[in-house]
């Protein structure tokens, strides 16, 4: 809510509509793990076809080697997977402003726990 600037009872309102609406993962958890079987590439292979960044960048995680599993948290309720994106849409389709910065963090938060680490130059 601190990065978006919003408070934390509308960030939760509109992050149950998307979980309502099903483009996220259930929203309150405090999970931070993956479940091995959970389909990594099918869902990020499901944003290629989202046209600007998203599959664009997503394009790129699936090719050379750019993909790593998700590192393990260190909370994992055993109920739910962390906050994920469950649906690959445009986020100009969301109308709701608020909705649609969650969905995007969301997104973009998955898709760099799932790319390598950046490295700076000096």
């Amino acid at each position: 809510s601190k990065y978006l600037r919003i408070g934390s009872e509308t960030l939760m309102e509109a992050a149950e509509a998307l979980y309502n609406q099903g483009l996220i993962s259930y929203p309150r958890t405090e999970t931070e793990r993956f479940r091995q079987e959970f389909n990594h590439f099918e869902l990020i292979q499901s944003f290629t076809s989202v046209d600007g960044e998203f599959g664009s960048y997503s394009t790129k995680l699936l090719s050379d080697n750019n993909f790593l599993t998700p590192r393990l948290g260190q909370n994992d309720d055993k109920a739910h997977p962390p906050i994920t994106p469950c649906k690959a849409v445009p986020p100009n389709s969301i109308n709701d402003v608020t909705q649609r910065n969650i969905y995007t963090l969301v997104v973009k938060h998955y898709l760099a726990c799932c790319s390598r680490d950046a490295m700076g130059k000096e």
